[in-house]
């Protein structure tokens, strides 16, 4: 799967379409439109994208798309990380496939109640902005949780948010640590780098 038609977003991401190419029938398939990121389940079945602040899976063989989650608003993101955690982390997709291709598991961020800070652009003959939600020293940072999707049952868990307590790096919460059979999702710290708040998530059986 390759992507095409990227437009920039932040020092990162940006928008696509993402194309499938068939080796043995030497075809390209449109998998989606407009989408931050993409990846084929490890089973090769399906695809996955993050499309404006929401997941979606495209089933490969019937060609037929649905949406994982639907609550995705301004400044408020699945499987999409805000400009703060992109800009100081490197880091633009959210979300990730267990082993088995059965379950999702993904960040939820939301930029809602932090500041919004203008951002100036001087490199053309004018000054453009950009407002966006970013921290400054003492604001409080983005609250995020984790949740777990079952592409079986469709069912979405949710992690416990924690306003001014769920405060980490991304970078140092393994959630894409899954179990070898793939169904007890267990996102976790991990117990040797130093984080603000170690959290675990284990779906019940």
């Amino acid at each position: 799967m390759f992507r095409t038609n990227f437009r920039p977003v932040w020092r990162n991401s940006g928008e696509a379409d993402y194309y499938l190419y068939g080796l043995s029938d030497k075809q390209l398939q449109l998998v989606a439109k407009d989408a931050r990121t993409a990846q084929l389940s490890p089973n090769g079945q399906l695809a996955a994208y993050e499309r404006g602040g929401n997941l979606y899976v495209y089933d490969l063989a019937k060609k037929k798309e649905q949406q994982l989650t639907k609550d995705a608003q301004t400044n408020f993101y699945n499987g999409r990380f805000g400009w703060v955690y992109e800009e100081e982390f490197g880091l633009v997709q959210a979300w990730d496939w267990s082993p088995d291709s059965r379950y999702i598991a993904f960040w939820q961020t939301d930029e809602r109640q932090i500041p919004i800070y203008q951002m100036t652009d001087f490199t053309g003959s004018h000054a453009e902005y950009s407002k966006i939600p970013y921290p400054r020293v003492g604001d409080p940072a983005p609250p995020v949780r984790i949740g777990i999707i079952d592409l079986k049952s469709r069912k979405n868990e949710m992690g416990e948010r924690r306003p001014g307590r769920w405060v980490y790096s991304p970078h140092l919460l393994d959630f894409q640590t899954w179990p070898a059979r793939g169904n007890a999702p267990q996102p976790q710290a991990k117990p040797h780098e130093p984080v603000f708040c170690r959290c675990r998530y284990r779906r019940r059986a």
